[in-house]
């Protein structure tokens, strides 16, 4: 869908006959019709599809029996659909929260499989025995009159699958076996995301599930290996597994992480930054979230009709700054030999209007981040920061904090990690290039950047060790690991420094 529209899009810049505001309007329709459609799903169908679902499956894990609708098969459909359409609208929102909770209704499912293949068997017996002249209802003599029948002469393959689905794996039909099932398919969800078995698997023992039994801990391990390398099967390419790529790696950038003892203050202050970061965002969120929810009628037809107006509107505010913010003049630059866009089709489109006109050899490095992949984007940020300008990482990362915390809980599927990940990346590599210039010119601008990921995400998310070991396997490099404990460990409590600053202010 994205590629679709990127195509029309393109058609349009590139036509003389079209005005810059129609351009903009066309954008505008579409990115507010697939976040409607989005919305729509969740209000008029399944109304606990929307949002990530993570609290659902938090809830459930920790004992809370709630709504027990979090894993029916309609919530699943419009999870998926509703997904693809809220992240195709270019919003601020990622697919990674929505993956963890179709995991979830996946594990679920498999505990209603001896039921399912109960009932279907049931309804076969009913269909073909009021169509039998056998006089018995015993195996052995089946519907003679059937053009299919035969007799069965003892155990066939057919009653082995039947025996083995109806009564063996009634053993996880129970509420136990449910909940562990739950746990495992939650844990793939983020694995594949990030690429990371054991970051998955960290992540339900750190910040999703109360309870956890050593029997699980074997058994999540391995579906998140059979999970990443499915995904590995789909890429072609046994050393891409994730749908969020933190870069690609080889022998010869062995000093792209250099991380020095004398460096640790640094550290601490990106850790603290992203900690009141964090904290701010969540804030925020809360705050606009009572204020503007108070003003929803409590039910009916109105208060579908607020919560559309609400997605409209944030998504015709994100469409807007997405399209005017790469008219600044600071976001072109000579294109450096070897640059790549994300979107070819759009070099020759971005030039030929004056709005991102940037001369004959520049690049809008700007339009090239908010209109391409967002996930090439954080796969080049992180590998190198220095190919941008700082003016160009402070925007990405300020606008997209801004639009991310505007967009968190509004009625559409949508998950936060992709977002915080480009922010984290962005921040963290501007302040390592001010670093590198202020400071010391052997500070690698790299490693400020995956800290900056690992800083946002323990400041919004509150999680230590699974993001840790998330930067390791999703980067490859056990180098990396010291600093990102040290980052994490402050960030997770930079939110007293915040605490503190309001104190002194009050």
């Amino acid at each position: 869908m994205v590629s679709w529209r990127s195509h029309n899009l393109q058609s349009l810049i590139l036509n003389p006959n079209y005005s810059d505001n129609y351009v903009i309007s066309v954008y505008i329709v579409l990115n507010v019709a697939a976040a409607l459609a989005a919305s729509l799903l969740c209000l008029a169908w399944v109304p606990q599809a929307a949002g990530s679902g993570i609290d659902q499956v938090m809830a459930y894990l920790n004992g809370i029996r709630g709504d027990q609708k979090f894993t029916r098969f309609p919530l699943f459909v419009v999870k998926v659909v509703g997904t693809i359409l809220s992240v195709s609208s270019s919003l601020a929102v990622g697919q990674e929260g929505p993956l963890i909770h179709i995991g979830a209704i996946m594990g679920s499912g498999c505990t209603k499989i001896p039921g399912v293949t109960s009932m279907f068997l049931q309804k076969c017996q009913e269909f073909f025995g009021n169509r039998c002249s056998c006089p018995t209802t015993r195996c052995e003599c089946c519907c003679r009159n059937s053009p299919s029948s035969y007799y069965i002469r003892g155990p066939t393959v057919v009653q082995r699958i039947i025996t083995w689905a109806t009564t063996e794996l009634s053993y996880f039909a129970t509420d136990a076996e449910r909940r562990d099932l739950v746990s495992i398919g939650a844990s793939c969800g983020f694995a594949a995301s990030f690429g990371a078995p054991v970051g998955g698997l960290l992540f339900i023992l750190d910040d999703i599930s109360s309870y956890f039994s050593k029997s699980l801990l074997l058994r999540i391990l391995v579906a998140n290996a059979v999970g990443t390398f499915c995904l590995a099967v789909e890429h072609n390419n046994l050393s891409n597994y994730s749908v969020i790529n933190l870069g690609t790696y080889t022998s010869s950038d062995s000093n792209i992480f250099v991380n020095r003892v004398e460096e640790i203050p640094l550290y601490i202050i990106v850790g603290v930054a992203g900690g009141i970061l964090g904290g701010l965002f969540t804030k925020t969120c809360m705050f606009i979230r009572r204020n503007v929810s108070r003003r929803y009628p409590p039910e009916g037809p109105k208060r579908l009709m607020y919560q559309l107006l609400e997605v409209a509107i944030v998504s015709v505010l994100t469409s807007v700054v997405i399209f005017y913010l790469p008219t600044f003049q600071w976001a072109c630059k000579p294109r450096p030999e070897g640059y790549e866009l994300d979107l070819q089709t759009y070099e020759s489109a971005l030039h030929s209007k004056t709005r991102f006109f940037c001369g004959e050899g520049q690049v809008n490095e700007l339009a090239n981040i908010l209109f391409g992949s967002r996930i090439d984007a954080i796969k080049r940020v992180l590998t190198n920061p220095t190919q941008f300008k700082l003016e160009t990482l402070l925007g990405v990362g300020a606008t997209f904090y801004v639009l991310m915390t505007l967009t968190f809980g509004i009625a559409i599927p949508s998950g936060i990690f992709t977002p915080t990940v480009l922010i984290g990346a962005s921040l963290g590599g501007a302040a390592g290039i001010i670093f590198q210039e202020k400071i010391d010119e052997q500070i690698t601008p790299s490693t400020f950047a995956l800290l900056g990921v690992a800083a946002l995400l323990a400041g919004v998310q509150h999680s230590t060790v699974s993001v840790a070991v998330i930067l390791v396997e999703g980067t490859g490099q056990i180098k990396v690991l010291t600093p990102a404990i040290i980052t994490v460990v402050v960030a997770r409590y930079g939110k007293y420094c915040q605490h503190a600053v309001k104190s002194s202010d009050s």
